[in-house]
């Protein structure tokens, strides 16, 4: 517990300044990058199109962290969403950026009551269907059934023993640069309880993989937690080629027993280090940049 109070002060310290360095550096004019705007929420610029994924403040959780300026956010050509837990969902923040005209969205159908709640505008929200692409600007999502349903074993075997509906995405963009056929490809799993890769389409290689740390159910405080090697084995099934970006780490708001540190990001790294050699591992402190 002490872990948790010292490191929510502490991003509670630095919270205005990451966060108008993080605004500072989005709105920039540069190279295809992702920003951490939470645990496992997220800024990117791709192509020159500005777009968020389960856009989420520290102070939505952390109320000692005080407000910050989201004027800039008025900038986003597109937010995406991907399941409705409080760690994805700041309907605060929804709501506000549900008033900007420019901004499109992309909501599974599963969260079709978040559209209400936060009054956002139909005519302006996309509701993927599984494996059929959809273009915003430069940008191509192709949604999937995400695997947030724990299973006590593979997938969709037995009943789950909690989960959620979810969605992931493999994002796609043309750029000047060699990439998986001619284009940038970055999988975005999600949240995912259930490691087995064999439920999840077949995309081939892709540039980056996104993934979220768990390690079982209640298990942080465990010097060996359990489902290390099945998360390992999973992010390397779906072939990364230059990166792999761990999130879903020091989500502050949580119990010792399910908060994912950096050390325990730290035991992902060295297992996939042995797994997938030549491939950066990247587990990026808040408010802080990931090229793509």
């Amino acid at each position: 517990m002490r872990q948790i109070e010292d490191r929510r002060r502490s991003l509670t310290a630095q919270g205005r300044d990451g966060w108008a360095r993080m605004m500072s550096e989005w709105q920039a004019d540069g190279p295809d990058a992702m920003w951490l705007m939470y645990s496992a929420d997220y800024l990117l610029r791709t192509a020159g199109l500005r777009w968020a994924i389960d856009p989420v403040r520290l102070t939505y959780h952390v109320a000692q962290a005080g407000p910050v300026p989201t004027a800039p956010l008025a900038d986003l050509d597109l937010v995406v969403l991907t399941h409705n837990h409080h760690d994805h969902v700041d309907e605060e923040l929804l709501r506000e950026l549900s008033r900007h005209d420019d901004t499109r969205w992309v909501v599974p159908h599963h969260m079709r009551e978040v559209i209400g709640r936060c009054g956002i505008r139909q005519k302006r929200v996309i509701v993927p269907q599984p494996m059929r692409s959809v273009a915003v600007g430069p940008l191509r999502l192709t949604a999937f059934e995400g695997l947030h349903w724990e299973y006590p074993g593979r997938w969709g075997e037995g009943a789950p023993v909690a989960g959620i509906d979810a969605s992931g995405y493999l994002a796609e963009w043309s750029v000047g640069r060699e990439g998986a056929n001619g284009r940038r490809r970055l999988l975005i799993p999600g949240d995912t309880r259930t490691y087995d890769g064999s439920a999840l389409p077949d995309f081939g290689p892709v540039d980056t993989v996104l993934g979220h740390v768990w390690l079982g159910r209640g298990a942080a405080l465990e010097p060996d937690p359990p489902r290390l090697g099945e998360l390992c084995g999973f992010i390397a099934a779906l072939r990364p080629t230059e990166k792999v970006v761990l999130g879903h780490l020091e989500e502050v708001s949580r119990e010792p027993e399910d908060y994912w540190s950096r050390g325990h990001a730290d035991q992902v790294r060295r297992r996939l280090a042995e797994m997938l050699q030549g491939v950066a591992i990247e587990a990026p402190e808040l408010w802080s940049v990931v090229t793509l």
